[in-house]
């Protein structure tokens, strides 16, 4: 009886660590999205960045944004100087959420280039975060046609390095 039981707990416990190492590699940054904040003035104006996040594994994917970090035009700004934000959430299985950083104000218009820098530690909802990923990216924005002239802009991000998973 003792040993039927102590083999159903380590397959237990076995199932648990399988899912959680399965997490490893789940979480997935899909891209970057912008959103322009005119003003009254033309020549001036905000941006704000959004990370879209993917989960990429058959279970819930929690994650908490470690930091954004957004350099243009010689400044940079970062997730840690602004008002704590709700930095967490859970990301159901095959789905993406949207991940807003603050508007970086007062920009010279047209923007067009910069860096942005993100850290991410994500798991299992059950637990705490286990795992934690960096990215760096070159931005650069172009303007579209919409309807919705505070959408227009396309952002395209080129990795720079390789991304990387660590334990923590």
């Amino acid at each position: 009886m003792r040993r039927a039981a102590a083999t159903e707990r380590d397959e237990a416990v076995g199932e648990i660590e399988r899912r959680f190492e399965t997490q490893r590699f789940a979480l997935a940054i899909d891209g970057i999205d912008a959103t322009l904040h005119p003003t009254s003035n033309p020549i001036v104006g905000g941006i704000q960045f959004g990370l879209v996040l993917a989960n990429n594994s058959d279970d819930p994917l929690r994650y908490e944004i470690e930091n954004i970090r957004i350099g243009t035009q010689r400044r940079w700004q970062s997730t840690d100087d602004v008002p704590p934000l709700n930095r967490s959430g859970i990301i159901p299985p095959h789905a993406t959420a949207q991940y807003p950083a603050p508007v970086m104000h007062a920009l010279h218009q047209p923007w067009q280039m910069g860096e942005l820098e993100c850290a991410v530690r994500y798991g299992h909802p059950s637990g705490p975060p286990r795992y934690r990923t960096s990215r760096r990216y070159r931005v650069r924005a172009s303007r579209t046609v919409e309807l919705r002239p505070f959408r227009a802009v396309r952002i395209d991000a080129e990795l720079v390095g390789e991304p990387g998973v660590e334990d923590i």
